[in-house]
């Protein structure tokens, strides 16, 4: 262990007595590949929602989500990649989460997640021994000449596996580092990972999340940090050119993007960074914050772009070009609300003023008594229609 790593605190994922689902995710299918790369990049407190069919789910998992209120308080989820590219199956553990949502619909079970910190076992212990006593059909394993992988890659724990945790940078490059190195021979091998952190400009705290959702204050300036990770030998000893590019995109009514809008990925490790700015708003404005990911080709990687002039990268790192050959990879996407619980007082104290405002001006109370509660009472309710419709349409009305 390095003496960087020996100043990080490391704690037990989980306590003795919670209860803990395994999330298993492999690289076999599209959506599977945006699940992990979605709980490898976003901040922790957002959401996922990963889906297991009948013949991969652990029947007492069913049940569970079949119950109209399924009790959920203290249940735990381990989400972790599972690989059958090599002769035995490869597990990898990447982060915790919480399970908030779990539901049984026909075949399908879905559970909803809150993430948390990324994980790995001590002192590079197996993923096997990590784990308390299971039955060894239940864990996925890919049999020679079949067609799918048999077990169930969601399932119960009998007790909270043996894994630490933390939020440092050193422990997600570990976990990524192995994850590309994990995906490298599917077919779902791309060359870089990226890990989104939200900060207030000024104070350089981060931003709240509540419910899986980023929560801006108005008239403020937002930082996005992106944390990025490749690997280079997918494109050989030297990486010539933009492997790909990171497109930051903001749809809100009251945010705005004032710097950062696509980055190239050119170096194995780097810090991207993006700035917004929140409006004021009478009322709370919804909408979301993506981050596309694109790749590019091995051969125009290497600078081989066959006489492609297109295919170099701008003065502005950016590679969006017809001959740069991107293709898109992933779409990460986080749900964001400007205002929530101080607009509406804001806006309550705005009816408030109006109306004391328009009471004084009317004269004393007890010559005018009807005529200023008659002015009071419209004024109150002509501010308030003003306020719910708002002063221009809101996203995620």
């Amino acid at each position: 262990m390095s003496s960087d790593q020996a100043t990080v605190t490391r704690r037990w994922a989980f306590q003795p007595d919670e209860r803990v689902v395994l999330c298993c995710s492999s690289t076999r299918h599209r959506r599977f590949i945006d699940d992990l790369v979605s709980v490898m990049a976003l901040p922790s407190g957002s959401r996922v929602r990963l889906r297991y069919g009948d013949d991969v789910c652990d029947p007492k998992v069913r049940a569970l989500g079949e119950k109209v209120s399924p009790c959920l308080s203290g249940m735990r989820a381990l989400i972790a990649h599972v690989g059958f590219e090599s002769s035995s199956t490869q597990f990898l553990p990447l982060r915790v989460g919480s399970v908030v949502v779990l539901r049984t619909v026909g075949s399908v079970t879905f559970l909803e997640v809150e993430l948390g910190e990324f994980v790995e076992g001590q002192n590079g212990t197996a993923f096997g021994d990590l784990l308390p006593p299971i039955a060894p059909l239940q864990l996925p394993v890919m049999v020679a000449g079949a067609e799918k992988p048999s077990g169930f890659f969601c399932q119960t724990l009998s007790s909270p596996a043996d894994v630490v945790c933390g939020d440092d940078t050193g422990l997600w490059e570990r976990v990524g580092g192995l994850f590309l190195k994990a995906i490298r021979g599917s077919d779902a091998a791309f060359p870089y990972i990226f890990n989104i952190s939200i900060l207030h400009k000024r104070s350089r705290k981060p931003v709240l999340l509540r419910d899986g959702m980023l929560i801006a204050k108005a008239i403020s300036q937002i930082e996005v940090q992106i944390r990025t990770l490749a690997d280079k030998s997918y494109f050989g000893s030297i990486i010539q050119a933009p492997m790909g590019t990171l497109k930051i995109t903001v749809d809100h009514p009251d945010i705005r993007l004032v710097a950062g809008t696509m980055h190239a990925i050119d170096t194995t490790r780097n810090l991207l960074i993006s700035r917004l700015t929140t409006n004021i708003s009478l009322r709370p404005a919804y909408g979301s914050l993506s981050v596309l990911a694109c790749r590019r080709g091995p051969e125009a990687a290497r600078g081989t772009n066959h006489g492609t002039p297109d295919g170099e990268a701008d003065g502005n790192g950016s590679v969006d070009k017809p001959g740069a050959q991107l293709v898109d990879m992933v779409t990460v996407e986080l749900p964001v609300a400007v205002g929530r619980r101080w607009v509406r007082v804001s806006a309550i104290l705005l009816i408030a003023g109006v109306v004391a405002f328009h009471g004084i001006e009317i004269g004393e109370l007890e010559d005018h008594a009807c005529l200023v509660w008659g002015k009071v009472i419209v004024v109150f309710f002509a501010t308030l229609v003003a306020l719910f419709l708002g002063l221009k349409p809101q996203g995620g009305d």
